[in-house]
């Protein structure tokens, strides 16, 4: 039986885009497992979007934004930049974020969120590890039947995560 604070020897498949994996590649083999880069998803921002120009232009008139993920984020500050615009009009808004690393790249760029959602770990059937609910709904409608979803959305919570399920595993 294996010590339950590693992954000793453990396939871990990173579906993570290829530009995204590293630091989860690394960390996992720390911990003794073989990763297995196989990215399913790549991020970039759509070329056009109907009304999301109209829609940033009125920043102001809104209550709420609400961010859900790091890329949005990222391709979010971009449309800013495109449309000469700054992102102290946020500062103007209250700013919800989905998950701590959500936070944390907000705060990065100077704009602290008002509500930080706190992350929910959802239980499902052995197969597929996720690194929070969003993925995990995601992996549900392709199909799939979620094993772990990290309670932290980030690296190390995945990891924490991964390493919880199999020392569970070990021990029943």
């Amino acid at each position: 039986m294996s010590d339950n604070s590693d992954l000793t020897a453990r396939r871990i498949v990173v579906t993570r885009p290829e530009n995204q994996s590293a630091s989860l590649i690394e960390a996992l083999r720390q911990r003794g497992a073989v990763p297995i880069r196989f990215p399913v998803i790549r991020i970039e921002p759509l070329p056009d979007v109907p009304g999301l120009e109209e829609a940033l232009c009125k920043l102001r008139s809104y209550n709420w934004a609400i961010f859900t993920s790091v890329n949005g984020v990222k391709i979010f500050w971009e449309w800013l930049g495109r449309l000469n615009m700054s992102h102290h009009t946020l500062l103007e808004l209250d700013v919800a974020a989905i998950g701590p690393a959500m936070a944390d790249e907000l705060r990065a760029l100077g704009v602290s969120p008002v509500f930080v959602l706190n992350p929910l770990n959802l239980p499902g059937a052995p197969v597929v590890s996720c690194i929070g609910p969003i993925t995990a709904e995601a992996a549900a409608q392709a199909g799939y039947l979620t094993e772990v979803v990290a309670e932290t959305y980030n690296v190390e919570g995945l990891l924490k995560a991964l390493v919880q399920f199999f020392g569970k595993r070990e021990t029943a």
